[in-house]
């Protein structure tokens, strides 16, 4: 088995280099190894998957390998929760079926080479899922508890966990509402649903304190401020600043935090989305249609790849769907496996129909489609169809995987993610030798902040005055800005030159002339 994972999915994301989003990721694992707490970055990114990279850190000695490390444990992980979930459901071949097919999902195999919660979260949620519905078939405090557990945990990976749990929530107590109605009430399961809230907040509650002291206020989703300054650009067009260089985003507040640190609410977004309702209802209904299995489209690689929602997942989910409701023939299970899906009517809001937000709820899909088939099979005695269709979904997975442009055939490497980046590797390993130790770098959100492999502070989009307020106020060593090449930090030198507060500390340039980092300190620092 590790001979087939070695062969067909290559650590590919070690060897090409960090993603962007995965630099927080890597900066909080990193503050916890210096004994610096969660750091700044667990304010943007739930830190549940740095947390496990810096616990594997010592068997690695590497962040980027150990957090790799822990997706492939986590896409190992993911086929468990996904075979006992539709066992209890469906049946054991129902389950085996469904845990093959999301265990060779290529977005998911893809995704295990990402130091990004991109798996940790589904494999997470899979098990709150799991629990939940062991829970509350068997009267179960125990799985109750183990439920409210992994629930806090994927919420831990990706703030979106708290609506879905919110949602599965919602699902069983339509359930015990049911049956409260019809009479067939049992006071456990009333209690298996408590005990799940309570053991979930009580999960999350240190994380929640985290948010509480940072804010200054009860915060439930990190990101939602970052968010809702981001789409105005990204999603409405309102803007054209960018994201890295916005001032909206990475400038600073009366009170002297990043924009994004200040915190806002749903009264904030709902009166975003009322200032101008006709064009959020458009942008919502385009978003809304980009996520149908024909509209989701693919990135980062994964050209070759069959849609995140395939047209083959989810005609046959639509009809289990459909027949299950229809003759009330196991809604209490539909209705939970559904539950997940509501997102779908909240990610437009905020996004396009990315593959990302989408892939987490592809193994209830994937259950569906299967005890969908399974149905038909049984239905019109066709029993070649569900070997036949899993056995050509098999093979056309493999072979998407395999084709991915990432994958050079043959010796296994990774084709290089650009010039860019290695240039950002070699700077970082020149800068660790010039300044040794770990300082605190206060340089933009780039790649580079996780070669230079130290303390990493923000640089805000403002004035000169603020950069400087703001770099004593956060105690930083070195402030770090890349060019385009010796030109370009010659005439950064020369702007500063005469500056009070900063001095030029030392110039990395590299052989070509097309890449160059120079770094300053302050003068009070020397």
């Amino acid at each position: 088995t590790l001979i087939f994972f070695y062969v067909f999915y290559p650590f590919h994301y070690e060897e090409g280099g960090i993603s962007a989003d995965a630099v927080f990721d890597a900066q909080i694992a990193r503050n916890i190894l210096l004994g610096d707490g969660l750091g700044w970055q667990a304010t943007l990114q739930p830190p549940f998957h740095a947390i496990l990279t810096s616990a594997v850190y010592p068997l690695t000695g590497s962040i980027l390998i150990g957090g790799v490390l822990i997706s492939k444990l986590m896409w190992w992980l993911l086929p468990i929760p996904v075979y006992i979930l539709a066992r209890e459901m469906f049946g054991t071949k129902i389950g085996l079926i469904s845990a093959i097919l999301v265990f060779l999902h290529p977005h998911f195999s893809f995704s295990s080479g990402m130091m990004e919660p991109t798996v940790t979260y589904p494999a997470l949620l899979m098990l709150g899922f799991c629990f939940a519905w062991l829970a509350f078939s068997k009267e179960s405090i125990f799985y109750s508890v183990m439920g409210g557990l992994f629930f806090a945990f994927a919420y831990l990976s990706r703030a979106e966990g708290l609506l879905i749990f919110i949602f599965s929530l919602a699902s069983i107590s339509l359930v015990v509402i049911n049956e409260f109605l019809s009479k067939r009430y049992s006071y456990k399961k009333l209690l298996v649903l408590l005990v799940l809230l309570a053991s979930f907040i009580l999960f999350s509650f240190p994380y929640l304190f985290f948010l509480k002291e940072t804010y200054g206020k009860i915060v439930l989703s990190p990101k939602s401020t970052y968010v809702q300054i981001w789409m105005k650009w990204r999603i409405y067009k309102d803007n054209d600043l960018g994201e890295q260089g916005n001032p909206e985003l990475w400038g600073l507040s009366k009170n002297g935090k990043l924009m994004w640190q200040e915190p806002k609410g749903l009264s904030d977004l709902a009166g975003y989305l009322m200032s101008h309702p006709r064009k959020s209802w458009e942008v919502y209904k385009n978003n809304f249609i980009m996520q149908m299995p024909w509209r989701v489209g693919n990135n980062s690689g994964q050209w070759l790849y069959p849609r995140v929602y395939p047209w083959y997942f989810v005609i046959p989910a639509l009809f289990w769907v459909t027949v299950s409701l229809r003759r009330r023939m196991d809604w209490e299970k539909t209705i939970f496996l559904l539950s997940p899906f509501a997102i779908l009517f909240v990610l437009p809001v905020f996004t396009e129909g990315w593959w990302k937000y989408l892939l987490p709820y592809s193994p209830f899909l994937i259950i569906f489609a299967v005890a969908g088939l399974n149905s038909l099979c049984e239905r019109f005695k066709w029993s070649y169809l569900l070997p036949a269709f899993t056995v050509i979904i098999v093979i056309y997975s493999l072979w998407a995987v395999k084709a991915s442009p990432l994958v050079k055939h043959g010796d296994r490497s990774v084709v290089a993610r650009g010039s860019m980046l290695e240039e950002q590797r070699k700077a970082g390993q020149w800068a660790q030798k010039r300044f040794k130790g770990t300082p605190n770098y206060m340089i933009s959100w780039s790649k580079l902040a996780y070669y230079l492999n130290g303390r990493w502070t923000a640089m805000p989009v403002t004035t000169y005055e603020g950069m400087v307020w703001y770099a004593r106020n956060n105690r930083v060593d070195y402030l770090v800005f890349e060019t385009g090449g010796k030109g370009e930090s010659e005439e950064i030198a020369r702007v500063f030159e005469n500056a009070p507060d900063l001095e030029v500390a030392d110039v990395y340039q590299n052989s070509t002339n097309s890449y160059g980092i120079i770094f300053f300190r302050l003068r009070s620092n020397t």
